[in-house]
């Protein structure tokens, strides 16, 4: 029977996890988010929506969400449940019900669940007093390093009689102390003062009292107060000034002695033991005095009386001081406004004249860069487009197009069927149906291919096997329009480039789609460049193909489309088929990711990537399409 459970229990597990992990990952730190996926029965989401409840104090709602998450076996779920059943916060206060949850959650290992399950026994909470049980679960949380556990094995060993142990005691609290925990440290440095467990060590007491004291624990800052401010045989102070800096900590935390301040104020007025420093003193005072001590309060009232014949003697002197220099400020004043005024105004004048210079020049070198630049790309373009013309051809088969250019650079096209798909979009999925075959790019274009086409290469990064970049959506266009002068295309079709809604078809794999996150793999690694293991553009057809048997539509650059892009990016509208317009103003769909994105935004079906076609940047090429002339 246990057999077919645990058989049965995992099963359950493996199936739980594949349906999650299917979801999209959801926003922890969004309470809209975790609730929709809570609502769907994700045990991690019903965990984080009790803890949201739980900020906003509706322990109710948070208790029924660590419920749901706990029946599911979410571990932190069924420490929270147990929490809120022993301190009676959204369900009524049951210590049985809670040392069953922290049972289940400390049985797999929540070290926060152990200690509470070892507190439950030790202190009867909900389960029969069993010392030796409370320092068996303490000690599991101990030995993977938890400082409270550690500690409470050591208050056990100390002041527990069916375990006393005062080595024992002495191990455990040095390990607490060790990582940190005050309360240890504390108690480490009794020991080592009484020498209870340990070799009696003074100067290690008083290290561990010190390390205790700096983290707030108000017996350690009394204890070194009292220790550094003892006189030696001589009659003198060990350390007065470091005794007051322990007790003014203490002090800060809420430990009350008006004689002791009161002590303390008159040392810091009269500069005993410490440096002189009047302000100290009358804080001090101002302690004692609020505790009651008669002195501390005469203190502060002589200290009043002559703070107010003081003031009454610097506003006197203040008076004169001002009716001396108002007369002479003002004409100081008024003489430098005036020459502030003309130099301001002048220096405005040569700033703006000198500015107005440099933009011209800087707008008249780039425009003659650019005129030239285009000039040379015109004329390298004519160039090729006369030698294409008798050179290129084009050859069509069922499955596939290959374009021969006469640099033996030559484009393979593989054909994509019609079909429909699912494409994600600002207002949710979104079903695309395209009704006619065509044929992409099996690569990004490469700069050898447009080289041959163009008559010359705009890349940044160079290399005839590189996907061609640093070019726009215009040039781009330019180069299929070359294509389609040269009248070598197969009749009845053009070349353009593909619309978003058919780039991503492709990328998907077609009718071939096995649905995976980048094109070809849910392992990015596997199919594309990016910004983990490149820093620059690759060789194309390197990495795995898609289904279709497309190369690196994810990563390497991303790729134009023919698409515009609206500015309103709420108005979300899917063109399978796309009339491309006259003008080349405005911005087009960018697809694919590129050498320097994350992972993320290499996603297929990212639908925010977009780009001015004007511009140029470095991780941006494209991939040719070939299409029906109906469309």
């Amino acid at each position: 029977m246990k057999t077919f459970l645990s058989m049965f229990f995992a099963l359950f597990a493996a199936v739980s996890f594949t349906l999650f992990a299917a979801d999209p990952e959801f926003d922890k730190d969004d309470p809209d988010s975790v609730r929709e996926y809570a609502e769907k029965g994700n045990p991690e989401a019903q965990y984080y929506l009790g803890l949201h409840c739980e900020v906003e104090n509706n322990m109710v709602e948070a208790a029924e969400w660590y419920r749901k998450a706990a029946d599911q076996n979410d571990l932190d779920a069924q420490y929270k449940l147990g929490v809120c059943y022993e301190k009676g916060e959204g369900v009524g206060k049951d210590l049985k019900e809670a040392a069953k949850w922290y049972r289940k959650a400390a049985e797999k290992g929540i070290v926060e669940a152990q200690i509470a399950l070892g507190a439950c026994y030790e202190n009867g909470r909900g389960l029969p007093p069993n010392c030796k049980e409370a320092v068996n679960w303490y000690r599991k949380a101990a030995d993977r390093k938890n400082p409270e556990a550690q500690y409470r094995l050591g208050s056990c060993f100390e002041n527990r009689k069916e375990v006393r142990s005062e080595d024992k005691a002495a191990i455990w609290y040095r390990r607490a102390a060790e990582n940190g925990h005050a309360g240890a440290q504390y108690k480490i440095a009794q020991f080592y003062e009484t020498g209870k467990g340990v070799e009696k060590n003074m100067n290690e007491a008083i290290s561990w009292y010190s390390k205790s004291a700096e983290q707030g624990n108000l017996d350690a800052q009394l204890r070194l107060g009292n220790y550094y401010s003892k006189a030696d045989s001589k009659g003198t102070s060990l350390d007065m000034a470091t005794a007051i800096r322990w007790y003014a900590k203490a002090a800060e935390q809420g430990y009350q002695d008006a004689d002791l301040f009161d002590v303390i104020g008159s040392f810091y007025e009269d500069g005993k033991y410490v440096k002189q420093d009047l302000k100290k003193a009358f804080d001090w005072y101002r302690k004692a005095a609020e505790l009651g001590s008669a002195h501390a309060q005469a203190r502060l009232e002589q200290q009043r009386l002559d703070e107010e014949a003081a003031q009454k003697a610097r506003e006197e002197a203040a008076r004169k001081a001002r009716e001396e220099e108002a007369a002479a400020r003002k004409a100081r004043e008024e003489e430098s406004a005036r020459k502030a005024r003309e130099e301001a105004a002048r220096k405005a004048r040569e700033e703006e004249a000198a500015a107005r210079k440099a933009r011209e020049e800087e707008s008249a070198r780039k425009a003659r860069e650019e005129a030239e630049r285009d000039a040379r790309y015109a004329k390298a373009a004519e160039k090729a487009l006369a030698q294409l013309i008798g050179s290129m051809t084009v050859t069509m088969t069922g499955e596939k197009t290959t374009i021969a250019f006469p640099n033996r650079w030559n484009l393979e096209m593989i054909k994509v069927e019609a079909g429909t798909f699912e494409t994600q979009t600002k207002g949710g999925p979104q079903k695309v149906t395209l009704t006619k075959d065509y044929f992409i790019g099996k690569t990004e274009v490469t700069q050898g291919q447009w080289k041959a086409v163009m008559g010359y290469n705009p890349s940044e990064f160079e290399g005839d096997d590189l996907p061609v970049m640093t070019i726009s959506w215009n040039e781009a266009m330019s180069f299929c329009e070359n294509l389609n002068s040269t009248g070598k295309a197969p009749k009845g079709w053009r070349f353009t480039l593909p619309t978003e809604m058919q780039w991503e078809y492709a990328a998907c794999g077609g009718n071939k789609s096995k649905g995976y996150t980048y094109s070809g793999s849910n392992n990015i690694d596997d199919v594309g460049w990016y910004m983990n293991n490149s820093s620059k553009t690759q060789p194309v057809g390197k990495k795995r193909a898609n289904e279709l048997g497309l190369y690196d539509m994810t990563g390497n650059v991303s790729e134009w489309c023919l698409d515009d892009r609206t500015d309103n990016s709420d108005e979300v509208k899917v063109k399978a088929e796309f009339e491309r317009k006259n003008d080349r103003g405005g911005r087009r769909v960018t697809k694919g990711g590129c050498w320097n994105f994350n992972s993320y935004d290499c996603r297929i079906k990212n639908p925010w990537g977009y780009s001015i076609v004007e511009y140029r940047p470095n991780n941006l090429g494209f991939r040719l399409a070939l299409v029906p002339e109906s469309y």
